[in-house]
């Protein structure tokens, strides 16, 4: 529980606690920059360490952020202090709505429909804005396949292409006789090399794209002094092209190691080496399959 006087963000002075809720409690503060009042929700200390918690504290911040509605309060700030969560509101003066009715007592028809109606246009604002963001959603969803099923489509014509023209080099040369050219560019390193880069490239970019802040939170999981660049480009390094693979499931050394041509070891050792950058190393791998979940444009 904060007290009078707690300054927050250097900014926010605490006058007084006005509310309190399930997960939280709100206080009437004064916002000593643009000189006026504001209330501010704050995430309750038994809940601040917990993760999920916190999550939902900041989407409901997120979500309510967007609103302007005269029967919504706005959001002014969002932020965290020495592990205190909270969120800068618009503070209106007067009594909350429970509060009135206990003092008036039962409330007339009309005012009991005048308050429904403010409430459910200020709940049908909040709905609307939901149904366009998932309406947004789907239309990106939409793209996303249009964009992958291209690229499953391109991939498919470029190894239909590349088995003719093996078929036609096998033929001409057992024609030919020449059986021992015919070993030497079966297995060229170079024929590997190509396939590989062409996969890096594809993989690469597919992933970036569906997944565009997966580096940022797979930094979270790593100790400060051990964290990734974030690629600039569709380019991913090799460790990180690991994790990619294992966030879409893609968790078995010797299958990573197959497509990215690499021995078992080399792979073992990349995700040894990353194990110990972690925070906590015991639930890392699981941890990484619960990044990503909610795909954005960012």
């Amino acid at each position: 529980m904060l007290t009078v006087g707690t300054y927050l963000a250097d900014r926010y002075e605490i006058v007084s606690k006005i509310g309190a809720g399930g997960m939280s409690d709100v206080y009437k503060a004064k916002d000593h920059i643009l000189g006026r009042f504001v209330a501010i929700k704050v995430l309750r200390n038994e809940f601040s360490e917990d993760r999920s918690f916190v999550a939902k504290f900041r989407t409901e911040a997120q979500s309510a952020a967007g609103l302007e509605h005269p029967n919504i309060v706005n959001i002014y700030d969002v932020g965290s202090e020495e592990g205190l969560y909270y969120i800068v509101m618009e503070y209106v003066e007067g009594i909350t709505l429970k509060t009135y009715i206990e003092k008036k007592g039962q409330l007339s028809f009309k005012e009991s429909v005048s308050i429904a109606i403010q409430v459910a246009r200020g709940i049908e604002a909040a709905q609307n804005k939901q149904l366009a963001e998932l309406n947004q959603r789907l239309m990106d969803t939409n793209k996303r396949r249009e964009t992958y099923m291209t690229l499953f489509m391109d991939i498919s014509a470029l190894y239909i292409r590349k088995l003719d023209d093996y078929r036609k080099l096998v033929s001409r040369k057992v024609k030919a006789k020449q059986t021992e050219d015919l070993l030497k560019s079966i297995n060229s390193f170079k024929l590997a090399e190509e396939e590989s880069s062409m996969f890096y490239i594809r993989f690469d970019k597919a992933f970036m794209e569906l997944y565009p802040g997966f580096v940022t939170e797979l930094n979270k999981l790593l100790l400060p002094e051990c964290q990734l660049e974030v690629p600039t480009t569709h380019d991913l390094t090799t460790e990180i092209r690991i994790f990619a693979l294992m966030r879409l499931g893609v968790t078995d050394s010797q299958e990573i190691a197959t497509l990215l041509h690499y021995s078992t070891q080399t792979i073992y050792n990349y995700k040894s080496g990353m194990r110990a950058k972690a925070i906590n190393r015991d639930s890392f791998e699981s941890d990484i399959n619960q990044l990503c979940h909610i795909i954005n444009n960012s």
